[in-house]
């Protein structure tokens, strides 16, 4: 999820212009300050601004963690170009003085870079291309067919792009792009060609409002591209936008972000869902997502299911319970099982156990007794929760979910299920080492039932899925699964 800034040799600048600088209330903190751009060339980079300023301008800027930024340049009578960011970290301050002549750098990355080219020309009416720049996944690019003809050439045919509804009259298309790169190394100059994933927005509006792309379409293709990322198995994320219509050029570059090296998790080799599968998947999927009542669930479960980083097995493990449980509730939400018996039924019941708890005699001293008491009336809203074993159960039967051929999730002390390691972890327990195989694979089991559970709630068959019966996945098979089991159960036991 790293991401590095776009430096290059410092006369490779992409523009060389004078900005301004303000804090966060607007007031002007610097004017006319010579700055370098260096706009990203290749996936993983992001903006980055070397200032130039004068003595005074540092003064001016030197406490400040961030500023808003705001460049314009005319490039002749009828082109403009500015840039505006605004928040503009300030990074790798330095000054030095000789002889009372002042030398000093300042570095910037912008948390979102607006770059905008405007042309005074005809053609304000005409209707705009807009798209979206996304990090690398193998498995989004169009596909190609090879055509192998008699006299030897082979020919290579494009198929066709599936169309997704992302909202209301705006449909897009995961495509494929070619930028041009160019790298100075002495007299010698090289282009090169850089393949870009990205989504296409078909024709919007030539008045489209840049706080509309920012505030509408792009949280809802952020949604979208987390469900792409689960159907393939490889975390994917919009790196920035980039409009072209009528008299303007505009480009949003994200930056101080993490984004995903496009590496793939290593559960399922074509993805979570087969590729012949995936558009249909996409579409039910993102319908169902739309209509849950609560989406940051959901959204949580796919980030720990497919994280785009390297975490702990244990890390691991008790991140992907949590989400088990936040499915449970999601659940039990929409199915109106949130408490054991009706909130009204638990208000007439409250004060009666209140007062019970305030009658008991408690053998121990009169103060201590008070503070007991008290605890107790705390405890008391937790006797209308379901169970998560009950909640579990109830689950599976809803959602016809079968998970008979995996690690069980709620166990007992003779047999530990997922639910008893995951309270030995959260309260500090080691897994010993003769233990630590058996829990590699109680995580891969809970990693295949918390998947389960997310594809039945966006209502996509688990048979039509990587986590179906009968997977090659040497962990899942019975006789693996049995013995880790009994390992687990074995290490359980030894530590208190």
């Amino acid at each position: 999820m790293s991401r590095i800034p776009a430096r290059r040799p410092r006369d490779q600048e992409d523009l060389h212009i004078e900005a301004e600088l303000r804090d966060s209330d607007g007031h002007v903190l610097a004017s006319g300050v010579p700055c370098k751009v260096f706009l990203p060339q290749k996936p993983g980079e992001m903006p980055y601004i070397e200032f130039l300023p004068s003595l005074q301008q540092y003064k001016a800027v030197e406490r400040q963690l961030s500023v808003a930024f705001h460049a314009e340049h005319h490039d002749s009578a009828d082109q403009c170009h500015s840039l505006d960011a605004e928040q503009l970290f300030l990074v790798n301050r330095s000054q030095r003085l000789s002889e009372g002549v002042g030398a000093v750098t300042l570095d910037g990355v912008a948390e979102r870079l607006l770059e905008v080219q405007t042309f005074q020309r005809d053609g304000t009416d005409e209707l705009g291309d807009l798209f979206f720049q996304l990090s690398p996944n193998e498995l989004l690019r169009p596909g190609h067919v090879p055509t192998l003809h008699q006299d030897g050439t082979v020919e290579i045919h494009r198929m066709a792009l599936d169309t997704f509804e992302l909202l209301p009259r705006v449909k897009i298309q995961f495509d494929e792009h070619v930028r041009y790169r160019n790298e100075q190394t002495g007299d010698e100059r090289r282009t090169y060609v850089v393949p870009e994933l990205v989504v296409t927005v078909e024709k919007p509006a030539p008045a489209l409002a840049f706080d509309e792309i920012e505030k509408e379409l792009r949280p809802a293709l952020d949604d979208f591209l987390l469900l792409a990322s689960l159907a393939t198995d490889c975390r994917t994320a919009c790196m920035g936008w980039q409009y072209v219509g009528g008299n303007r050029y505009v480009r949003e570059y994200s930056g101080n972000f993490g984004f995903p090296s496009g590496e793939k998790e290593s559960h399922f080799h074509f993805g979570l869902i087969d590729p012949p599968r995936r558009a249909l998947f996409l579409r039910e999927a993102w319908t169902n997502f739309r209509k849950s009542p609560d989406q940051a669930i959901l959204r949580t479960a796919i980030w720990i299911l497919v994280p785009g980083g390297q975490r702990s097995l244990e890390t691991g493990f008790l991140a992907k319970f949590a989400v088990l449980e936040g499915l449970l509730d999601l659940q039990a939400k929409t199915s109106g099982r949130e408490t054991v018996i009706s909130r009204a039924d638990w208000n007439d019941l409250l004060p009666v156990l209140q007062e019970a708890i305030e009658s008991a005699r408690i053998d121990t001293p009169a103060e201590h007794a008070a503070q007991l008491r008290e605890t107790l009336k705390e405890k008391l809203p937790e006797l209308n929760r379901p169970r998560p074993r009950a909640s579990f159960d109830a689950f599976c039967r809803e959602t016809a979910l079968d998970v008979s051929d995996l690690w069980i999730a709620f166990g007992s002390d003779a047999h530990s299920g997922l639910y008893q390691i995951r309270n030995k972890l959260i309260h500090g327990f080691a897994v010993p080492v003769e233990a630590e195989d058996a829990l590699f694979v109680a995580e891969q089991h809970l990693h295949w039932t918390v998947a389960r559970m997310l594809l039945r709630i966006l209502n996509w068959d688990v048979n039509d899925s990587g986590v179906r019966f009968g997977s090659e996945n040497l962990s899942l098979q019975p006789r693996a699964r049995d013995m880790a089991q009994e390992q687990m159960a074995d290490g359980l036991r030894r530590r208190p």
